[in-house]
């Protein structure tokens, strides 16, 4: 997770100057598609973690090559973007004056509150795929009124 969060900001800051509101709705749809894509991914996790153990003649280490796999395919570009995305809004928080130490801070909490009451509260209810897909009807709603109205007009 901390790799790719790093290579999704590392990426980021090499990019040039940007719309401000625009790329902040791309960069939320892209989380909530890599999301989406990785959630389906977990359903072939059974094939994908065998075929991974078969190349490696099933031992421990391809129990954990196989589980590794997994994980990047599942997690890798979403954290990729949640990297980029997280720069970006420290960069907005910056501009709107607030300092990183807060911007830093509400992301501390937030990460710190997931997966209390997801893992507490919406998957025992929900189940592992609605409270996924929650997860990315969640970054779809944060898109700015911009992007709905846009998205509105063109339907």
């Amino acid at each position: 997770y901390l790799s790719g969060s790093a290579l999704g900001a590392a990426a980021w800051r090499c990019r040039g100057p940007l719309d401000a509101e625009r790329t902040h709705d791309r960069l939320l749809a892209a989380l909530a598609l890599c999301c989406l894509a990785g959630s389906a991914a977990l359903w072939g996790a059974t094939q994908v973690h065998d075929a991974a153990a078969a190349a490696m003649n099933a031992t421990m280490g391809a129990a954990l090559a196989g589980e590794a796999a997994l994980a990047l395919l599942a997690f890798g570009p979403a954290t990729a973007v949640m990297g980029a995305l997280f720069v970006h809004q420290c960069t907005l928080a910056h501009r709107n004056r607030t300092n990183f130490g807060t911007a830093l801070a509400v992301n501390t909490a937030g990460a710190a509150l997931a997966p209390v009451v997801f893992g507490t509260l919406v998957v025992p209810r929900l189940g592992a795929k609605y409270a996924l897909l929650l997860i990315v009807a969640g970054y779809v709603a944060l898109a700015s009124p911009r992007a709905w109205r846009n998205h509105a007009r063109s339907a």
